[in-house]
């Protein structure tokens, strides 16, 4: 179907837009612009101005609102940083404790490995009852006379017993023990009754004392010695058990831990 009709009828349209290019509701708004009063410059920059300054004020205010309403979780978290901040710094400080320590334990064991310190170290141990030793030496045998009831005289007292402990001693002994008690500085030597305390614990005859030492000479030196002289005296006059022989394998247990703890002795000018 034709809508516009005729060929003719195509052109006048044509022509008709062109000429009317502009509609009249164009022509009305702007004679509306005309009518109204023109505004001051200065108004509007005020305008502006309070705009911007309330539009900043509601963005100052969303902010703070979002600041206070932070989750618990985020001030919870905030509070854990700066506790491990403070435990790292506790850690490194116990670190270097621990590597000042390590250095000093170095230094001890670097010491320690020497061969002359660890020999010094066993010897004072030996000579002090610390430690079990074995080795060559020489074994009193000693007893109370047979009548030592009816003879007061044949009955071993605690001096008789010293006596024979230092007598060894003197005869180059390294370690003495008494029916298995190891003597120390700190041993005791008394009687007891019918029997010689030694360390504090009772023993009975007949008393068998072991030296470590020179298996060759210990024997012969001790009865040499006035100890040996007074011995072979109390055998000869009262029936007294006195028999020295060399042994080539002696174990002498260690000492008492008793025995060992100096309790009042001080290495002198600790105390000044």
């Amino acid at each position: 179907m034709n809508v516009l009709g005729r060929p003719g009828d195509s052109m006048n349209l044509l022509q008709e837009l062109v000429e009317h290019s502009i509609d009249d509701d164009y022509y009305v708004a702007a004679e509306r612009r005309e009518d109204e009063p023109p505004q001051k410059p200065g108004a509007q920059r005020v305008a502006s101005v309070a705009a911007l300054a309330v539009f900043a004020l509601l963005i100052t205010l969303a902010a703070i609102q979002t600041y206070d309403r932070r989750p618990q979780a985020e001030v919870e978290r905030e509070a854990l940083v700066d506790q491990i901040h403070e435990r790292e710094s506790s850690v490194a400080e116990l670190q270097d404790s621990v590597d000042g320590a390590r250095d000093d334990v170095e230094a001890l064991q670097a010491g320690a490995s020497d061969p002359e310190h660890d020999e010094r170290v066993v010897n004072e141990q030996i000579s002090v009852g610390m430690v079990a030793v074995t080795g060559p030496g020489a074994t009193v045998l000693v007893d109370n006379a047979d009548d030592y009831e009816s003879q007061p005289q044949g009955r071993i007292r605690d001096t008789d017993m010293q006596l024979l402990v230092n007598g060894l001693w003197n005869a180059g002994a390294e370690a003495v023990a008494v029916n298995g008690q190891r003597i120390t500085t700190l041993t005791s030597i008394r009687t007891a009754g019918e029997a010689i305390t030694v360390n504090y614990r009772s023993l009975s005859a007949p008393y068998t004392v072991e030296a470590i030492g020179n298996m060759d000479t210990l024997a012969a030196r001790f009865l040499d010695t006035q100890a040996g002289s007074v011995w072979s005296s109390l055998a000869n006059n009262y029936g007294m058990q006195f028999e020295v022989s060399s042994e080539p394998d002696l174990s002498l247990p260690a000492a008492p831990k008793g025995r060992l703890t100096v309790r009042h002795a001080q290495v002198k000018g600790d105390n000044q």
